[in-house]
Order: structure tokens, then sequence, then C-alpha cells
């Protein structure tokens, strides 16, 4: 009765870009904090440390709907991709990772050698730091695939409706009393790709 299938395709379609943009940004951007110096980088990382810590929920709910409405993204993916490609918290994590786990004289080596910046970060920095990646990814996946605020305040066409909203139609489809047999198997549906996606990068956490 409901096309679940379409909701699943829609939840995978956000997730894999989101989290695809997030490895890209987050990794670059912690290349930069941890390897790269410039005036003003440890204010700046602080910053964006401090971001990290309002809550999100909260404090930017309202201007982020006010502002997709004014883009005209209402009822598009592009809410729930383009303005979370850099949390702070991956950042961080990534510069940690970065700055213990890429020595110094290989950068200076590859300089050496005629390496430009972006070549650094490209064929030096992401082969070493690809553990890391792993794990920033896995849980990035997750939680855009578990979001459920954003989508239900952003996604009010059925067609461009995720497995999580698509969820609360189950619980609410009949006002006399709630379908707990489809509700169980659309939760069983919606949390199958997520340990699917475990199982398969297990082995590189």
């Amino acid at each position: 009765r409901l096309p679940f299938l379409t909701y699943l395709k829609n939840s995978a379609a956000i997730s894999i870009v989101n989290t695809l943009g997030v490895l890209f940004f987050s990794s670059l951007i912690g290349y930069v904090f941890a390897k790269r110096r410039f005036p003003g980088r440890d204010a700046l990382f602080v910053f964006v440390l401090v971001t990290s810590t309002l809550p999100g929920g909260v404090t930017i709910i309202i201007p982020w709907y006010l502002l997709m409405v004014k883009l005209g993204w209402v009822n598009t993916f592009l809410p729930l991709i383009i303005p979370w490609l850099a949390p702070a918290l991956n950042i961080f994590l990534m510069r940690q990772y970065i700055r213990a786990g890429v020595p110094d004289e290989l950068l200076d080596a590859a300089t050496i050698d005629g390496c430009g910046m972006f070549g650094l970060y490209w064929r030096i920095v992401l082969p070493l730091v690809r553990p890391g990646l792993v794990v920033i990814g896995i849980l990035q996946f997750i939680t855009v695939w578990n979001d459920f605020l954003f989508s239900l305040l952003i996604l009010q066409k059925d067609q461009v409706r995720t497995a999580t909203v698509a969820l609360t139609l189950l619980a609410t489809r009949n006002e006399q009393a709630t379908p707990y047999g489809p509700l169980f198997a659309g939760i069983v549906l919606a949390t199958l790709p997520t340990i699917v996606i475990f199982f398969i990068f297990q082995r590189r956490l």
C-alpha cells in the first residue's frame, strides 16, 4: 500500500551522496588544519570546535528551514545534503587522525618531487587515513539514514519521503489501531541497509 522501495531509494541516495561529500570535505579541511600553516589557523579551528557544541536541533532548525524555503529547495534532497557537508566533529577527527598518522617528512619529500597541495592530499594523505575515513563514513551514513526531524520538515511530497518518515505513516495508517505487522516489517527494511554497510566495512575498522 506504500511505495516503501521508493522511500528506501530516497534514503539511500541522500545518505550516500551526503556521506561521500562529508568524507571529501572533512578530510580536506582536516588536512589543511593539520598540515598547512596560515595566519589564524588555530583560532579558526577553535571556532569550528565551538560550533560543534551548539545544540543543532534547537538553534538552527528555524533559520535552516527559512533559508531552504527562500532557495526553493523544499521537497528536494538538497537541504539534507548541502548544508551538512562539513560537520565540525568529523573535521576535528580527521585533523587529529591526519596530524598523528601522516608524517611531515613524507609530505616534504613529495613536495620536493613536484607534488602540489591538492596532489599531496589526494595521493599521500587519503591512502594513509583510509581507516579513519571508513569509521567516519559508517557513522555519517547511519546518522543521515536515521534522520527524522529535518526530513519530516523539508520532504512534504510523498514521492520524496525517506524511509524513517514513511515509518510514521505506517504507524498512523489506521486510525483505529496501530498496524504492528506492517510497522515492524518497515522497521526491519529500514534497518537492513545500515547492518549491511557495517558488515561490508567491518574488516577495515
